[in-house]
């Protein structure tokens, strides 16, 4: 803060000059950036030393130069401080003065001997810096002393890029006086006159143009001067490109023309400039979008109607089959859709995907635009390629209104999708309290499932929605129902963790002991996914520690092999056996040593009836798999626990050459060793057993794995 007397006391009071603050800044350093003068002097006399550099890498000069502060300058110069150091990002103090403009620190650091052409991280030099800043000043001075303008930074911009992308005017002059070529391209294959065209400096264009800069020249997504230009509606600049030849009718890589760009932003001036100079509104870029339909989807309505007057057609489609109407009716522009709808625009003609304006108006709940579209007679009951109707577009995604509306016309509440989902289904799925209230008042039959059985309540149990299973249930909502997998829909809670709805199903009645197809009850289900506080539930409900699943998982198999420690302690208090084999004679402990959840190993060897050297139905006990599988501090506790107890097994697995070799996350698992099945690796699956979703890898088969029934067939199959 330069407080002179304050600094002068603490130093004679023993403060120390060296210390950093936080960001690496010295008492100096702060001072050098400040430009205080007298406390700078200060502190040199004290011995401070000029070369100590903050976290950024700005030593005192960086600091000062960057600020203007020429006397500080001068002063750090003189105590010998180096004007080449860079910062850590490559900025030496000529570049900080260059870039802020200060001019006469700029003088001294050159008369010092600063080096121009040096380039910071960035590929900058000083002259790059100061044209960008459009410090014309120092621009002449450094051009005076030989700078080169020809060098660019890492992205390819010279100074005659950065200066007229900035609308430095001045600055531009000076480097085209100076030889600066109008004609190179940044990396991004923009010329300066493409960078002036899109920001919009008419000037700086004109200049450039008489310089020779050709219009044509695109970057390297395609777009040319005048696409840039009109895309951002900078309406002098289209002028003068066209002035001089510019091709209104050059497509962008994706098929954009310069009547597509300043359509979609709706630059009413520009398009009107394009068609009259004979701008053709019937080209469709690469997916198929008229001029017509990116305004429409944009909203804007003078282009609109400007574009219908010259003719073009409501009717076309893009690539995705969406018209003008569709597209309008999508982002909820009633304007649009009214004058489309006054020019002919087709009501019922649907996107590719079988979707119609209502349809899509529904699904995004724009209110006028679905009042627009049934005044106009649409089938409301019109179901898409999928079999949504309107009402279920509006009902997934929680649209009161439009529902309400959709229902005063008629539309059939029972009508389901080709999934089976019924709108009360959807609502529930996404927890639309209010629609689900709606529907249920209308007639909607809460207990219709979905093609896989979903009842509405499996729908709001699953994801956890309170408030909809409670009206449901009040409802009369059967919760005892199986969906095809045979889950009830406590089983959906309890395995995604939804404790109140666990609870308040429970309240209801029912049963802690269902299990699903596979053998999974709540409890097991709840342990798999480690949701402690649903354990606790059901455990306190009287839920059976010891039921396994068909594969013979117990919970605490689940909760061990999955780590979920928290959960394991929970089912060993309820007196689950900690030895417990599955039908392939897993433990929980052979469960977690080969999936590597250390915390779950430890507790498990702290019980006393652990037993470490049950082996598997392969002949490999839990430290044959922790060596397998490279978990090292998991083969030192089995180690140290069997070394303690004694065991035999120790000394003989301890000479198992481990296979550490990492494997890929897959979505696929073998149902035996549960590891992952590695992408492009073959296994074999039963087509019985769980559903006919039961994978054994090829390591397990190859030791003699099988499934649950030997009679059953194994398919081969590829991941």
């Amino acid at each position: 803060k330069g407080h002179l007397e304050v600094v002068k006391l603490l130093l004679d009071k023993g403060a120390d000059f060296t210390v950093l603050n936080d960001g690496g800044w010295t008492p100096l350093n702060l001072a050098a950036h400040s430009g205080h003068l007298e406390v700078v002097k200060l502190l040199l006399d004290e011995g401070a030393d000029v070369a100590v550099p903050n976290n950024g890498g700005w030593t005192p000069l960086h600091s000062a130069s960057g600020n203007g502060h020429l006397e500080v300058v001068k002063l750090l110069l003189d105590e010998g401080a180096n004007f080449m150091v860079p910062s850590n990002e490559g900025w030496t103090p000529l570049h900080s003065a260059s870039g802020k403009g200060h001019l006469e620190v700029v003088k001294l650091l050159l008369d010092k001997g600063a080096d121009f052409t040096v380039l910071n991280d960035g590929g900058w030099t000083p002259l790059n810096v100061a044209s960008d800043s459009g410090h014309l000043e120092v621009v002449k001075l450094l051009l005076d002393k030989g700078a080169n303008v020809a060098v660019p930074n890492n992205g390819g911009w010279t100074p005659l890029h950065s200066a007229s992308g900035k609308d430095h005017l001045e600055v531009v002059k000076l480097l085209l006086d100076k030889g600066a070529d109008v004609a190179v391209p940044n990396n991004g294959g923009w010329t300066p006159l493409n960078l002036a065209s899109d920001s919009g400096h008419p000037e700086v264009v004109k200049l450039l143009l008489d310089e020779g800069a050709d219009v044509a020249v695109p970057n390297n997504g395609g777009w040319t001067p005048l696409n840039s230009a009109s895309g951002n509606g900078h309406l002098e600049v289209v002028k003068l490109l066209l002035d001089e030849g510019a091709n209104f009718m050059v497509l962008s890589n994706e098929g954009w023309t310069p009547l597509h760009s300043a359509s979609g932003k709706g630059h009413l001036e520009v398009v009107k400039l394009l068609l009259d100079k004979g701008a053709d509104f019937t080209v469709l870029n690469d997916g198929g979008w008229t001029p017509l339909n990116v305004a429409s989807d944009s909203g804007h309505l003078e282009v609109v109607k400007l574009l219908l007057d010259k003719g073009a057609d409501v009717a076309v489609p893009n690539n995705g089959g969406w018209t003008p109407l569709n597209l309008a009716s999508d982002s909820g522009h009633p304007e649009v859709v009214k004058l489309l709808l006054d020019k002919g625009a087709n009501v019922a003609v649907p996107n590719n995907g079988g979707w119609t304006p209502l349809h899509s108006a529904s699904g995004n709940g724009h209110l006028e635009v679905v009042k627009l579209l049934l005044d106009e007679g649409v089938n409301f009951m019109v179901p898409s390629n999928d079999g949504w109707t309107p009402l279920h577009s509006a009902s997934g995604k929680g649209h009161l209104e439009v529902v309400k509306l959709l229902l005063d016309e008629g539309a059939d509440v029972a009508v389901p999708n080709n999934g089976g989902w019924t709108p009360l289904n959807l609502a529930a799925h996404s927890g639309h309290l209010e629609v689900v209230k709606l529907l249920l008042d209308e007639g909607a039959n809460f207990m219709v499932p979905s093609n896989e059985g979903w009842t509405p309540l499996h729908s709001a149990s699953g994801k956890g929605h309170l408030e909809v299973v409670k009206l449901l249930l009040d409802k009369g909502a059967d919760f005892t129902v199986l969906n095809d997998g045979g889950w009830t829909p406590l089983n959906v809670a309890s395995d995604s963790g939804h404790l109140e709805v666990v609870k308040l199903l429970l309240d209801k009645g029912a049963d802690v002991a269902v299990p699903n197809n596979g053998g999974w009850t709540p409890l097991n289900l709840a342990s798999d996914s480690g949701h402690p506080e649903v354990v606790k539930l059901l455990l306190d409900k009287g839920a059976n520690v010891a039921v396994p699943n068909n594969g013979g998982w117990t919970p605490l198999h689940s909760a061990s092999g999955k780590g979920h420690l928290e959960v394991v302690k929970l089912l060993l208090d309820k007196g689950a056996n900690v030895t417990v084999m599955n039908c392939y004679n897993i433990t929980p402990l052979s469960a977690a040593s080969r999936k590597g959840h250390t915390s779950v190993v430890k507790f498990l060897l702290s019980r006393k009836s652990i037993e470490t050297d049950i082996r598997d139905s392969f002949g490999k006990t839990p430290l044959w798999w922790a060596r397998q599988r490279g978990h090292s501090e998991i083969v030192q506790l089995l180690v140290a626990c069997q070394r303690e107890k004694n065991l035999s097994s120790c000394n003989h697995e301890a000479t198992v050459e481990a296979d550490s070799a990492s494997h890929d996350t897959s979505s696929r698992w073998c149902d035996i060793c549960t590891f992952d099945i590695q992408k492009s690796a073959v296994f074999y699956r039963c087509t019985s057993c769980c559903g006919g979703d039961f994978d054994i890898c090829w390591g397990c088969f190859d030791f003699g794995g099988r499934c649950l029934k030997p009679s059953h067939k194994l398919v081969l199959r590829d991941s």
